[in-house]
């Protein structure tokens, strides 16, 4: 126990003026007389149950950013830059709802998910049936279109050229005018004075031009196809225009089989189909679209890609997306082996323009179809179709719906 070495009075502070001993006793001066008396202990209040909830958030919080997640320290130290924040603090203050305060913490966060889906220059994000998606940057001059309800890049279709007229021919250049005579020099004087100068001969006449030729007549124009079908319907099957029924017939493998249709005005083709009523060697089809040039298939449009043919039933390959018509364009299909379908025969079903006969005869029919040979590639067809051959043989009945 410090012993008080001064008087006691009233001069002296409290604290010399008492001593504690051993946190049970004090010993103070009343009225000139030491006093010895029990200290005072203050007991601790019950905490109450918030006081209670507040130290255990408190010990978690501790505990929690001492424990962290790689991935969310890396977060943390990205949002804590430039602040006047830890990393740490970024983590407490997210357990408690309290990391709203910042004013760029949306913008991090943000910019951080969205580098996840990539980092291309001109990505658009999709929201799908089930997530965010990131849709590349197309090529330059491409089209974004809609297909099934999501957005996509295709490529501009190129229109079907018309056939060009044939040049008339040239007419004949004329014949170009003789030269007339050069006149004849005068006699040269004698020597000494000088004589006079002999008389310069007459020019000869200009020989006439010669007639221009007439200018050839420029070749006409190809002539459209008849514009009289009153409209394609989004979803109905279509076929060339004309009557009669579908027949069953088996159709050979590397053979394109092709047949015209008049488009009466600008669609977006979306489903080819055929139908299988018998399985042979084939196990696929492809199908496709040519251009038309002067009654043939010309240029390839589109390669609508390959379907199995494996099963009997109606075999579609949708959502093609193809921008077709005005005007007449050859539809296509092909196999790898032999395959029996529902096709269109020429004595009971051709198309609505004549194509030529291949003679008189009482039971001659007119040509309907085309077909060529080419060997089967899947997604592979020709760009420019094979050689034609006109034919009253049954084709394969390809239908079409557009949108």
């Amino acid at each position: 126990m410090a012993k008080i070495r001064a008087p006691a009075g009233t001069t002296l502070p409290l604290s010399q003026a008492t001593t504690r001993i051993r946190g049970k006793f004090i010993i103070y001066l009343h009225k000139g007389k030491p006093v010895a008396a029990k200290w005072p202990r203050k007991r601790p209040e019950t905490p109450s149950p918030a006081a209670l909830e507040q130290r255990a958030e408190f010990a978690r919080l501790v505990a929690a950013t001492k424990d962290v997640d790689p991935v969310e320290a890396a977060s943390a130290r990205l949002v804590a830059e430039g602040s006047k924040f830890t990393w740490r603090d970024i983590l407490s203050l997210a357990m408690v709802g309290k990391l709203g305060d910042f004013p760029n913490y949306g913008e991090i966060v943000s910019q951080y998910t969205l580098d996840i889906l990539g980092k291309d220059p001109g990505m658009i994000i999709i929201r799908t049936e089930d997530a965010w998606i990131a849709l590349p940057i197309g090529a330059d001059d491409d089209i974004l279109q809609v297909v099934d309800g999501l957005p996509q890049w295709s490529t501009p279709p190129v229109g079907p050229t018309g056939p060009t007229g044939a040049t008339g021919p040239t007419g004949a250049t004329g014949a170009t005018g003789a030269t007339g005579p050069t006149g004849a020099t005068g006699p040269t004087g004698a020597t000494g004075p000088t004589g006079p100068t002999g008389a310069t001969g007459p020019t000869g006449a200009t020989g006439a031009t010669g007639a221009t030729g007439p200018t050839g007549a420029t070749g006409g124009t190809g002539a459209a196809g008849p514009g009289t079908h009153p409209g394609f319907v989004a979803g109905r099957l279509y076929l060339p225009a004309t009557g009669g029924i579908l027949s069953n017939n088996g159709l050979s493998a590397n053979t394109l089989y092709a047949y015209p249709i008049y488009v009466p005005d600008a669609y977006t083709l979306d489903t080819l189909r055929i139908q299988v009523n018998s399985t042979g060697t084939a196990t696929l089809a492809e199908y496709g679209v040519y251009s038309n040039t002067r009654g043939v298939p010309d240029a390839l449009i589109k390669d609508a890609g390959s379907i199995s043919v494996t099963t009997n039933g109606i075999k579609t390959i949708s959502s093609i997306a193809q921008a077709i018509g005005p005007g007449w364009i050859w539809i296509v299909c092909a196999f790898n082996g032999t395959c029996t379908v529902s096709c269109m025969s020429a004595t009971t079903w051709g198309t609505a323009v004549a194509q030529g006969v291949a003679g008189l005869a009482a039971s001659q029919g007119q040509y309907a179809f085309v077909t060529a040979s080419w060997t089967f590639s899947a997604s592979a067809l020709p760009g420019t179709f094979p050689t034609p051959s006109p034919t009253t043989n049954p084709s394969a009945a390809i239908a079409l719906t557009v949108t």
